[in-house]
């Protein structure tokens, strides 16, 4: 086949232009500090890189949500310790009022100290955290619990548990709805067991100085004695320590996923930098090689070229 000045010409323009591709991804390789540029460059180191990139980008998310879970977790964890706490004086105060030596006077004395640990158990059963209710379950824009004139309890939340993907196949559930912490379900929200209703009755019977209280209302008749609101207290004591004890493991757990997602996204930027990362040494002297070549191609070119061609080149 006869290799005509036009084809010479073709190819020789042909091989700079590559040579010229060359010099500009080493260019940009350097610049960057990735190896890899476009996908076309290198498909299966590519395809690779994209693996690599999107475990992280899920990776991201579980931390994201295990920091929400997080929060949601120690608030509820700390506010459980506060009812155990107001539990504690409530009991103390009962053991004041009902001991043998104290008086109807002494009672209706202790009365503000029920009512103030009423509100102040209702206050931390119906905390809220920027997310909303802690113990509502899904119910987060509404106070999960209230208490009537006639110590009725309503709870306006449900039964739901908040559960985050925080792994691959691994959910962390981070609350306690309010139908496990006030006790006595189901239907037990309007009679004396649970521990808002024993709070508000011992108010009641402190406030007439006496040792019980019966409810007046209608049926059924609803009657607060002195031993069915310590036996009360303390069974809700009891189970405020139980959820906080699975709340302290939760935590434990939460500590332990932080350090494993730590892990994992170092190790991630490792195989990201290995998959994709450029050697600069390697690359620049690469780049020198490519721009000699180039150089070298040129003089060729101007050799074999017609005189027209090698001064357009130069």
């Amino acid at each position: 086949m006869r290799v005509t000045q036009q084809m010479m010409a073709a190819s020789t323009l042909g091989n700079l232009n590559n040579l010229r591709a060359r010099q500009a991804s080493l260019s940009e390789q350097i610049s960057s500090g990735d190896r890899i540029t476009r996908v076309s460059e290198d498909p299966t180191a590519g395809a690779e890189v994209m693996r690599i990139q999107n475990r992280g980008q899920a990776v991201k998310q579980w931390k994201v949500n295990l920091g929400d879970a997080k929060s949601w977790v120690y608030a509820t964890e700390s506010k459980l310790g506060d009812m155990t706490n107001i539990l504690n004086q409530a009991k103390e105060l009962a053991m004041q009022a009902f001991n043998g030596s104290a008086s109807d006077e002494t009672r209706k004395g202790l009365a503000a100290g029920a009512e103030q640990i009423l509100e102040d158990l209702k206050a931390a059963m119906n905390e809220r955290e920027p997310v909303g209710a802690l113990f509502g379950g899904f119910v987060t824009d509404a106070d999960p619990f209230s208490v009537d004139a006639a110590g009725v309890v309503t709870y306006n939340g449900d039964a739901n548990a908040l559960q985050r993907d925080v792994g691959p196949g691994i959910t962390l559930t981070s609350n306690i709805s309010g139908d496990r912490l006030a006790g006595n379900l189901p239907g037990g929200w309007t009679n004396q067991d649970n521990m808002l209703s024993t709070a508000w009755g011992l108010a009641q019977a402190l406030k007439a100085g006496k040792t019980e209280y019966t409810d007046p209302g209608p049926p059924p008749v609803v009657k607060y004695t002195a031993d069915q609101i310590m036996s009360n207290l303390d069974n809700a004591r009891q189970n405020v320590i139980a959820l906080r004890s699975e709340m302290g493991a939760r935590q434990i757990r939460i500590e332990a996923m932080e350090t494993r997602i730590t892990d994992t996204e170092v190790k991630l930027e490792s195989a990201l930098e290995e998959a994709q990362g450029v050697d600069a040494a390697k690359a620049l002297l690469e780049l020198s090689n490519a721009e000699t070549t180039y150089r070298a191609a040129l003089q060729v070119g101007g050799r074999v070229l017609p005189q027209s061609l090698a001064d357009f080149l130069r």
